[in-house]
């Protein structure tokens, strides 16, 4: 539905939902993302495991707690 992405921030999940405008300074920068060969499944959603700690540094300017990891979702059956 949403294409490949990796979620980083999502407002129902934190303690606030973060305004777009809060990202401005980050916006030209480019993210590096390291992540593995093997593809996962719940038979309804398609994902693989990322490390991205530019990222976790994004949500700590932010104020949103850090992550214990990130995936990146490669498409799903819903």
């Amino acid at each position: 539905m949403n294409g490949p992405h990796v979620t980083f921030i999502a407002g129902e999940k934190d303690d606030r939902i973060v305004d777009p405008s809060e990202l401005q300074d980050w916006m030209d920068v480019s993210i590096q993302i390291d992540y593995e060969h093997e593809v996962w499944t719940d038979g309804r959603s398609y994902w693989i495991n990322c490390v991205a700690p530019q990222l976790d540094k994004i949500r700590a300017s932010l104020g949103l707690r850090p992550r214990s990891g990130y995936h990146i979702t490669l498409g799903n059956t819903k």
